[in-house]
Formats: structure tokens, sequence, C-alpha cells
């Protein structure tokens, strides 16, 4: 998994994992 610099956008891909 890539370092994002937005956290944001870590958390969304974080959710998507999740939600597979």
């Amino acid at each position: 998994i890539e370092r994002s610099v937005n956290p944001n956008v870590d958390l969304v891909i974080l959710k998507a994992y999740f939600f597979l």
C-alpha cells in the first residue's frame, strides 16, 4: 500500500479494504 500524503485518502482506502 503506497503511503498517501493525505490521511483522508488513507482512511478511504482502509474502508474500501474493509468493505471488500
